[in-house]
């Protein structure tokens, strides 16, 4: 009976010690589908997206946690993606090479009244390095024999 104990811990200890992040390349973009729910059910006639925020963090930094952003990018209404160059230009800053985690909050209008969703669960992604492609060299020139 010891051993079915130890046994039971190992199998349940072991994958969540061995669970790791895997920060995906930001290579096309973000992409989202706007919500049409409230918390209560459908949102009330007239209610209209004005627009998402994209909320990013740098995976190290110790002094933003989940969903306390240090970087913003607001998106219009009418979006569901955004390229890599859009969320520059939408950041006023390129991202540094580093792993992210990022999420995204919808707002919406009702007359004049605004009304901002939570976060979204947070998705790991990574801003890779310049990437150095290789060349192929020139052949050698004067080669002879002698």
């Amino acid at each position: 009976m010891k051993h079915f104990w130890a046994l039971l811990f190992l199998l349940c200890a072991v994958p969540a010690l061995a669970q790791t992040t895997t920060f995906t390349p930001l290579v096309k973009g973000f992409t989202w589908l706007p919500s049409s729910q409230g918390i209560n059910g459908p949102l009330p006639s007239g209610e209209a997206i004005s627009g998402f925020t994209i909320g990013i963090r740098l995976a190290s930094d110790t002094t933003h946690g989940p969903f306390n952003y240090q970087y913003f990018a607001v998106m219009a209404a009418n979006t569901t993606s955004c390229t890599p160059a859009q969320l520059a230009t939408a950041l006023k800053i390129s991202l540094p090479p580093g792993n992210y985690y990022a999420s995204i909050d919808q707002t919406d209008l009702l007359g004049t009244s605004p009304s901002t969703s939570g976060w979204a669960p947070e998705i790991a992604f990574s801003i890779p390095g310049a990437v150095t492609t290789v060349q192929q060299p020139l052949s050698p020139t004067s080669f002879a024999a002698g």
